[in-house]
């Protein structure tokens, strides 16, 4: 975690509820920082000046396959040992699977109850 031990969430979700709804959650919640990005690509541009903590990440995303996002992210050096959250409304048959074979740490389906993303976000925190 970072040096002042309060830990940095990069959300990458681009629709606007839903992230103001983590955003809410993680404030109501703890103390935590964080940073949301809409898209990919400028999602791979915060992890230089925000390298995060955890990251929670949607899987339709409307400028890259969040599944291909999440492996270009878990081959990073400065994100081997990040867990990465996948957070998505996706329906499509084996995306759980896809999702840890790229890299998850862990996969919540949309809709989520907020405090529990938040009680399993403290929770990788912890053991990572």
């Amino acid at each position: 975690m970072t040096p002042s031990n309060t830990p940095k969430v990069l959300i990458i979700d681009d629709d606007s509820f839903i992230a103001e709804i983590i955003q809410a959650s993680l404030e109501m919640n703890g103390n935590y920082l964080y940073r949301l990005c809409h898209s990919g690509s400028k999602a791979l541009e915060c992890l230089n000046d925000f390298p995060p903590d955890i990251v929670i990440l949607d899987l339709l995303l409307e400028d890259m396959d969040g599944i291909d996002l999440l492996k270009e992210m878990s081959r990073l050096e400065t994100m081997k040992s990040v867990p990465i959250v996948v957070l998505t409304g996706s329906d499509e048959p084996g995306i759980k699977r896809k999702a840890l074979e790229a890299g998850a740490s862990s996969y919540v389906q949309k809709p989520f109850v907020p405090h529990k993303l938040v009680n399993l976000i403290q929770e990788l925190l912890v053991s990572s």
